[in-house]
């Protein structure tokens, strides 16, 4: 028999009330989508056993180094895009041009990039002809390109800003590869999003499986003050307050002779301060609480 959408979402929120309302609602979404007479209330509380169970094993435990690990995942494979980069020298990319390169420029938050790019959705309302025609004349395009089988305008240069403003044109879907650029148009929020996307898009590209969620941390990292920053001591580093951590990041005697004449005093709260001053990190077995976890019976 076919159950009823309240039967169904009455079973998913019994089942799976500790999980966030997004991963409720798409699991009742997808169980609407395959309800059929095949599928019995045993076989429903399997799959969402199985959720729970996948959701809490992929939750990680207090004191994880998470932010090491994603360094290590994004850093580690970046070595092979070294090694590639001398095979597609010259080799001409597609809209998300890849290889070390563009990783630098994002995580950098370049202001001018080197290989600016656009794919422009075009919503139907006009000839594509006329609108290709007046994405051409906009100032930093330098050519623009119909995929007919797409209906998408590639170009190369960028101008988010003037295009958007362009009749014909899709803004919901429309986007540029240059960070700076969605942010000053369309918020940190967009800009966020660009950054896990396209470093996302690369590694994959090139072969390489990165776990996602190390690259959402990433640019949570480069985005949680309200705007863009680069990974470097001037932009996320800039305002750490540790002396330690920025002496052991760049220009550690500058660093060093500044916080000595201000009489700077630094806390150890992170991994690199303790790590320097050869104390246990608070991190993993370091963690200075002890953290139980009851499981009623």
């Amino acid at each position: 028999m076919k159950y009823t959408r309240e039967f169904i979402e009455k079973l998913v929120r019994n089942e799976l009330h500790e999980l966030p309302e997004a991963i409720q609602t798409e699991t009742i979404e997808k169980l609407m989508k395959y309800n059929n007479p095949g599928l019995s209330t045993e076989k429903i509380r399997k799959v969402l056993k199985r959720i729970k169970t996948e959701y809490g094993e992929s939750q990680v435990e207090a004191g994880d180094a998470v932010g090491v690990v994603a360094a290590q995942s994004l850093g580690e494979p970046a070595t092979q895009l070294t090694l590639r980069t001398f095979h597609y020298a010259g080799v001409k990319m597609g809209f998300m041009s890849g290889g070390l390169q563009r990783i630098q420029e994002i995580i950098n938050a370049t202001w001018n990039i080197k290989y600016p790019r656009m794919r422009i959705v075009l919503d139907g309302s006009r000839n594509p002809d006329v609108v290709l025609k007046e994405i051409q004349e906009v100032r930093g395009i330098k050519l623009a390109q119909y995929n007919q089988d797409e209906g998408v305008i590639y170009t190369e240069g960028s101008n988010l800003r003037e295009v958007l403003k362009i009749e014909g044109v899709d803004a919901k879907r429309t986007t540029t590869n240059n960070i700076r650029e969605i942010e000053q148009v369309l918020g940190i929020e967009a800009a966020r999003q660009s950054i896990i996307e396209q470093l996302y898009d690369i590694y994959q590209s090139e072969g390489l499986n990165i776990d996602i969620r190390h690259i959402i941390l990433i640019a949570d990292m480069m985005t949680r003050d309200g705007e863009v920053k680069s990974l470097s001591r001037i932009g996320v580093m800039k305002n750490k307050s540790s002396v330690i951590m920025r002496m052991a990041f760049e220009e550690t005697m500058n660093v060093l002779l500044y916080a000595a004449i201000q009489g700077m005093t630094d806390e150890l709260r992170g991994v690199n301060e303790n790590i320097v001053a050869g104390v246990p990190i608070n991190q993993g077995t370091g963690s200075r609480d002890i953290r139980l976890r009851f499981i009623s019976q």
